[in-house]
């Protein structure tokens, strides 16, 4: 058991050295969009189904406390809301229930943030369906095998793919490319640059 720890270990280090190798440029990139957003007075909404949810509920209580530096509250959101959820799934409309909610709070220059660690689900490919409708920016963490969300995105949108395809992996490699996301653009936002 003792070696199944360490292997754990060994693997999540590779992968993680794999993302710092392929992803600083993108992260920056998702950097650009969302310090854009807001300081055109947009809001970043964020999206994840299952255990992606949990990294997109970190990324909106990043920007709406802080990561490092005292700073006014960042405007984000969270694409969740259960009761809403419930009722579209009564209405049969439950693959759209995100995309209605997305219709009704999103305005043309906000960004939407989605976080799938596998092939998105229909529910997340509507709601970047009416994101794109909308006029949204779309940053997208996925893994390295996404094709369905990948044909999906504008040149000027960012994909950051985790640099494997396992589950718990991708999780990880998303939760820190985040982080870091989040330190870059509280930086950018406070001092610039």
């Amino acid at each position: 058991m003792y070696n199944t720890v360490l292997e754990s270990y060994q693997r999540s280090v590779q992968t993680q050295m794999r993302a710092a190798e392929n992803l600083p440029e993108l992260i920056l990139n998702a950097s650009e969009l969302i310090v854009d957003c807001l300081k055109d007075g947009r809001k970043v909404i964020a999206l994840g189904l299952g255990l992606s949810a949990c990294n997109a509920n970190v990324l909106v209580n990043h920007l709406l406390t802080h990561v490092k530096l005292p700073r006014p509250i960042f405007n984000a959101t969270l694409l969740e809301n259960s009761s809403f959820q419930t009722i579209c799934n009564l209405q049969n409309q439950g693959d759209k229930s995100y995309a209605c909610y997305l219709e009704a709070i999103a305005l043309s220059g906000d960004v939407l943030v989605v976080f799938c660690e596998k092939q998105a689900p229909k529910p997340v490919l509507k709601a970047l369906d009416r994101a794109i409708e909308k006029g949204l920016k779309i940053i997208a963490f996925t893994s390295s095998d996404d094709d369905l969300i990948s044909s999906k995105l504008a040149p000027d949108d960012v994909k950051i793919p985790a640099p494997t395809n396992n589950s718990l992996r991708v999780l990880e490699s998303h939760l820190i490319a985040q982080n870091i996301l989040c330190e870059i653009v509280e930086q950018r936002v406070i001092f610039g640059g």
